[in-house]
Parts: structure tokens; C-alpha cells; sequence
């Protein structure tokens, strides 16, 4: 069924289509609107329920999140208003579900009362949507139609003011031609009463022109230094805004006491709550695009999950090693704690077979050598053929580097010499043979980078 969606179909081939109702469902304009039309409704519906704006923006971020990953594997395209929809009537379930242990809290603490029968454990996963689903949430979506029209009207009131503002320009240099000629005219010795009229009336118009005209002068003026000031905002911000990266490696980590590749945790070390932090490459073994179209990178901080996407971007010919993968939307990290555990999962959301290390070494044999470098032939244990063939054998090349963990607990980087079957050649210098007994290793080829950029917030 999945090679029918992927290979097959054209809803693999259909991403950029959805991804640009992805991209309007996440521009910080339509996500405004959102936030807006999410806090009228709590104001209407919940007059008692005291939601901080920090985190009503975190739900509405983390909703809209999940909504985009999840539009993505399933066979229905929607437009922005259906998502629009969604996404508000998700929010409205979400609080409802708040109001609903309110209200079953207080119960229990009231004279021990019946729990209220409309009370259950929220089922809401912002996956679960589709023709089954009915909303009720029409109200929601007129307040954001309704907020979108008010800044269309915005737009045209000041397009207005900028065109009253020509006008009443326009008005005093007719008022004065007129004016000079009367003026003109008025001048005969036989009608100097009218002349002197004429100029009182002229004088009269022209100040209340040049009055008109200098109100409008001051809202234009006004309108541009309030351009110049955001403007400027917008220069500083960006000079403090300078992109940072950071680079964790699985090698890193602690692959004795945890072997698989595929399951990482850190502590980032960032403030989340100032930052703006994103995922914004990974490097993964060649081998494994050939298991999966799309991989599926799983961030839980031990309360939320965040699930992001991510494609190949590059067709490896080259011979190289790794591959670049690169998220299909540009997710922005939405967890609050730092305390990240990592995991990819395939198009079947089956954890993705990326292999492990701390692979034993079961015999030493010792070469005769006349340089100052030992050399040893190693062999590795291959009785599970699927643990052997993830470790990464073919990857390996004569004179790539392989880490050794001794049986002293000792870290060290061999050169590999050869390779055959599941026979390692290695020198080294320092190294004895009896410490290369029982121990183990770590293929660098096999393993994967995480390549993070982050910036201060605005």
C-alpha cells in the first residue's frame, strides 16, 4: 500500500502543491490571525479560564506544527481555509478538554459529586483528520475572515490619506492661480472694492489650503518617520540576529551502554525561550535512503513530542559517504524543556534500521612488523547476520579510521589496513595485544550528524 502512495501515485510527486498551502498555513500573517481569533473565543466561551499568552502562542505553534507534518502522509488536499479550520477547532478541543477537568476537579471536591458524563480523557491527536471528523468552529473561522478584513482596511485608509494628501495639494495650487487672476482682474482703479474683496478672499483660501495641505504633509511625515523607525527595528534586529550552528555527531554518545545508533540524548544547550532553534540538515549513511523515501526525525523532551520531515536533497554520485537530508517544511523546534531524546523513524513509522556499534571482537591475531606501528588482524563476530550487515562492513575502505574501545576502557583510532570478509587489518602504534582481547568497536562511517541553527528572537 505505502509503495503505492510513494512510488507509484502522484502524491509523493504533489509535495510542492501541498507544501505551498502548508507555507500560507504557517506564515506568520495567517498564524497571527490565528492567535487573535484564538484569544477572542477564550474571552467569549471561557471568561474563567486564565491563559498566558506565551503559551496560548506555544499551542497554536505546536498545533499548526503537527497539522503540517501530519497533511503531508495523508491521501486528502487541503486548502487553507480547511486547515484554518482544522487548526481552530483543534485549539477549541484542546481547551475544552482544560474546561472539562475543571469542571471534574470540582465535582470530586464538592461533596464527592457524580463526574460530569461529558467528561473523558482528551483522544485530540492533531493527526487523526479526515472525512470523519465534524467542526463546529465556524464562529472561529468568521473572526479570522473578519480580522483579515480589517487589515485590508487598514491598507485602504492609509492608501486614502496618501491620496487626500495629493488632493489638498492639488486644491491649493488651483485656489492660488485662480486667486492671482482675480487678484488680476481687480486691480482696475474701477473696481478697487472687488480687488480688495478678491485679496481678503484670497488670503482666506490660501491659509485655509496651505492648512489642509500642511495636516496632510504631517500625516504623510508622520507615517514616515513611523516606516524609518520600523525600519531601523528591523536593521538592529538583524544585526543581533546572526545564524549560529551546532554539530552533534552519534559518535558522541555513550555507545557502549547504548549501542543503536538511532536512539540520541543531549541537553541543548540553549534558552529555548529567547531562541528560535530548527533542524535544519541531517547527514545520514548512503545506505539508508535505500530503505525509506522519507525519514521521520521524532524530538521528545519528556513531555512533548515534534515530529519534522525530512527528504534527501541531494543525489549522491559522487561516492561520498553520507547524504543530506532536509526538512520539507522549515519546522521551527517548539519543546520548552533541553533535555532532548532523538529517534528516525521510515515511511511505515517503523524505527528506521540505522545499525549499532559496540560490535565484539572475538579473535587477535598478531603480524610480524618491521616498522615502530603493530599490526593486527582483528575478526569480528558475525553470528547475527542483520547486526553484522547494519554495522557497516562495506562502507569500510583501507585507510579509513575504525575507534577501538580496549578492554581497559581505552578509546583508540586505528588505521585500517585491509579488509576481508569479517577480518579487519589495523596498526597502530602503543597498542598491545592482550587490550585488543574482548574488545570492541565503532565504525565512524556509519554514523550520523545533526546539524542545528538557531538566532535570538525578535
Amino acid at each position: 500500500m505505502y509503495l503505492d502512495v510513494f512510488f507509484l501515485s502522484p502524491i509523493f510527486y504533489n509535495l510542492k502543491v501541498i507544501m505551498g498551502v502548508i507555507d500560507e498555513l504557517k506564515s506568520e500573517k495567517n498564524i497571527g490571525l490565528i492567535i487573535i481569533a484564538t484569544e477572542k473565543m477564550l474571552k467569549d466561551k471561557y471568561n474563567n479560564l486564565n491563559v498566558d499568552r506565551n503559551e496560548l502562542i506555544y499551542v497554536v505553534n505546536n498545533m499548526i506544527n503537527n497539522i503540517c507534518a501530519d497533511t503531508i502522509l495523508t491521501k486528502n488536499v487541503f486548502v487553507l481555509m480547511e486547515l484554518n479550520k482544522i487548526t481552530l477547532s483543534k485549539i477549541k478541543d484542546y481547551y475544552d478538554n482544560i474546561i472539562n477537568k475543571m469542571e471534574v476537579e470540582a465535582s470530586l471536591n464538592n461533596n464527592n459529586q457524580v463526574v460530569p458524563e461529558n467528561y473523558k480523557e482528551s483522544t485530540t491527536d492533531v493527526g487523526d483528520f479526515g472525512d470523519s471528523m465534524k467542526y463546529d468552529s465556524e464562529q472561529l473561522l468568521l473572526k479570522v475572515l473578519e480580522l483579515e478584513e480589517k487589515r485590508n482596511n487598514l491598507a485602504l485608509l492609509h492608501k486614502n490619506n496618501t491620496s487626500n494628501a495629493s488632493n489638498a495639494s492639488n486644491a491649493s495650487n488651483a485656489s492660488n492661480a485662480s486667486n492671482a487672476s482675480n487678484a488680476s482682474n481687480a486691480s482696475n482703479a474701477s473696481n478697487a472694492s472687488n480687488a480688495s474683496n478678491a485679496s481678503n478672499a484670497s488670503n482666506a483660501s490660501n491659509a485655509s489650503n496651505a492648512s489642509n495641505a500642511s495636516n496632510a504633509n504631517n500625516i504623510m511625515l508622520h507615517q514616515d518617520n513611523i516606516n524609518l523607525k520600523v525600519l531601523e527595528l528591523l536593521n538592529i534586529n538583524n544585526n543581533k540576529n546572526k545564524q549560529k550552528i551546532i554539530i552533534i555527531n552519534s559518535y558522541n554518545r555513550d555507545w557502549i551502554n547504548n549501542p543503536y545508533r538511532n536512539k540520541l540524548s543531549f541537553n541543548i544547550n540553549i534558552d529555548l525561550s529567547v531562541h528560535n532553534i530548527k533542524i535544519s540538515k541531517i547527514l545520514l549513511p548512503v545506505n539508508i535512503k535505500n530503505n525509506t523515501p522519507y525519514i521521520n526525525l521524532i524530538i521528545n523532551d519528556g513531555k512533548l513530542n515534534q515530529k519534522i520531515i525530512y527528504i534527501l536533497a541531494n543525489n549522491n554520485n559522487n561516492n561520498n559517504i553520507w547524504d543530506t537530508w532536509e526538512p520539507v517544511n522549515d519546522d521551527y523546534i517548539l519543546l520548552t524543556n533541553k533535555n532532548w531524546h532523538i529517534n528516525f523513524t521510515d515511511f511505515l513509522n517503523r524505527d528506521l534500521e540505522m545499525g549499532r556499534d559496540n560490535i565484539d571482537i572475538i579473535e587477535v591475531v598478531e603480524k610480524d612488523t618491521e616498522s615502530n606501528e603493530e599490526k593486527y588482524d582483528i575478526v569480528i563476530n558475525n553470528n547475527n547476520d542483520i547486526e553484522y550487515n547494519n554495522f557497516g562492513m562495506k562502507l569500510l575502505k583501507p585507510y579509513d579510521n575504525i575507534l577501538i574501545k580496549t578492554n581497559t576502557g581505552e578509546n583508540i583510532i586505528s588505521k585500517i589496513t585491509n579488509i576481508h570478509d569479517n577480518t579487519i587489518s589495523i596498526c597502530s602504534k602503543n597498542i598491545e595485544k592482550k587490550t585488543l582481547i574482548n574488545s570492541t568497536l565503532l565504525n565512524y562511517k556509519s554514523q550520523f550528524s545533526i546539524i542545528l541553527s538557531y538566532y535570538q528572537k525578535l
